[in-house]
């Protein structure tokens, strides 16, 4: 079953001014294209008792969050780009690949919508307006199989402190929904860390952690829920090396 993803902008508490607030609910909330299926439609809806105007525009995704991580394309066809949605109405926006992905690696982009800010009426006052962006992850798959291929090292950083890092060295991307830590010889989870998270083909991502229990320890599990499945691995730990003392 598809999964809705509703976002409503509003404030919750008391301001000297109005706030107009709108909202919509998006499904599905990831794309996946497949080489026999390079397109999808994308069902938009108006929660709030106003119109709602979207403009869709599609990116590269980079993975690059310095950087902004994303790249205007035209590699995918939105139709229509920009579109009114009544209040309590559905709309649909086609999406699809303007070429097939003829490689041998997942493409990864973003499909945004915003919200196209209306004039303010003659009764909306000194008004604040929120504006409504989000966007979601599309993924284009070539006709070979891919599949991600994660690789955990957990390295000290400092006293108590230490970096667990996961390198996707597969063709696809993977979607990190749980993840936890404890050492070795404890069952469960010692330590939660913040997920979700995607790592794209060829790149990584860093969890910082500050915690005594994992000082001395030299291996570690790591447990993780993903798309492609649930994972126990035991990582070994790695410390700085130390310079040996000449004298």
């Amino acid at each position: 079953m598809l999964t809705r993803m509703f976002w409503v902008v509003g404030l919750a508490m008391l301001l000297p001014a109005t706030v107009l607030a709108a909202s919509f609910a998006v499904n599905p909330v990831r794309v996946d294209l497949a080489a026999d299926r390079p397109y999808m439609v994308v069902y938009i809806t108006n929660t709030a008792d106003t119109p709602l105007t979207l403009q869709a525009r599609a990116f590269r995704w980079t993975g690059d969050e310095a950087r902004g991580g994303l790249v205007a394309t035209d590699e995918l066809i939105l139709n229509p780009p920009m579109l009114t949605v009544m209040p309590n109405t559905t709309r649909f926006l086609r999406l699809g690949l303007r070429t097939p992905n003829r490689g041998t690696t997942e493409l990864p982009y973003r499909l945004a919508l915003q919200e196209v800010p209306k004039a303010p009426g003659p009764n909306d006052g000194a008004a604040i307006r929120t504006i409504l962006r989000m966007t979601i992850p599309v993924f284009a798959a070539p006709k070979t199989a891919v599949a991600p291929k994660p690789e955990w090292t957990l390295q000290q950083s400092g006293s108590g402190k230490f970096k667990l890092v996961l390198t996707n060295k597969g063709n696809a991307h993977i979607q990190v929904r749980e993840l936890g830590i404890s050492p070795a010889d404890k069952t469960g989870i010692s330590k939660a860390l913040t997920a979700p998270i995607y790592v794209l083909p060829g790149q990584s991502h860093e969890w910082e952690i500050e915690d005594p229990e994992f000082t001395g320890q030299s291996h570690v599990k790591v447990l993780a829920n993903t798309d492609a499945g649930k994972s126990d691995e035991t990582v070994q730990v790695t410390y700085p090396s130390v310079a040996a003392n000449p004298n």
